[in-house]
């Protein structure tokens, strides 16, 4: 796993166990219950003495779905059925530190391990414009800025050390930034990453990062820039 939607956590415990429960719909519903599973594959162990778990996880949802039919008298109407759909995602999570999902689909998890484990999770923010300013000699090639007032409102800025565009550096210089596209050196390797605001983070290269190397480095180099949305 090398990308994924990030929350910080409060963990009551350093370990998190199996959950599996049924959850009873109202009595108009079409099904009875709908379920919820949490399942881990396997522990990693991370500098300081940290666990890493990586899972998976699952929810039910009902889902009423319209398709058209043909009556027997030749109408053609549309109905409406229910159908059970199950949502799923991967995880990585290191207790009272963060949890990272494959997508923003699996952002089910976070309510989920509140209910049913010990950890809190809290959607992150990524602070773009303070990691700019810390890493200030990664080679930028993307560049997402807001916010601003002189009627240049948003915008993406794609190519080369885009800070050192004659045109629109400056421009993305002095913006709220929103999103990045990096090249920088971490652990004796090049690093290409992108990640955004809303707790996005995906590495691109090596292409032989695994999981345990993808936590250690959320957790060394951008947990300092993350807080609670």
């Amino acid at each position: 796993m090398k990308s994924g939607k990030l929350a910080l956590l409060s963990s009551d415990s350093d370990t998190i166990n199996e959950a599996h429960s049924q959850h009873e719909l109202p009595g108009d519903a079409p099904f009875d219950a709908v379920s919820t599973a949490l399942e881990i594959e396997e522990k990693l162990s991370l500098n300081e003495g940290k666990n890493c778990y990586i899972g998976k996880a699952a929810k039910e949802d009902v889902e009423y779905i319209e398709s058209p039919e043909i009556t027997e008298k030749g109408e053609i109407i549309n109905t409406e059925s229910a159908e059970r759909r199950v949502y799923t995602t991967t995880f990585l999570l290191v207790p009272d530190e963060f949890v990272i999902v494959d997508n923003s689909a699996g952002k089910f998890l976070f309510p989920l391990l509140s209910e049913e484990t010990a950890h809190t999770a809290f959607p992150a923010e990524i602070n773009v414009d303070s990691f700019t300013a810390e890493y200030d000699d990664a080679e930028y090639w993307k560049v997402g800025f807001e916010g601003r007032a002189d009627g240049t409102e948003n915008g993406v800025l794609h190519g080369d050390a885009v800070f050192n565009d004659s045109e629109f550096g400056a421009v993305v210089t002095d913006s709220n930034k929103n999103q990045i596209g990096a090249n920088f050196e971490y652990g004796g390797e090049l690093l290409k990453l992108f990640l955004t605001k809303s707790g996005y983070i995906e590495v691109y290269q090596p292409d032989s990062i695994d999981s345990e190397e993808f936590s250690e480095f959320i957790a060394e180099v951008l947990l300092p820039y993350s807080q609670m949305k």
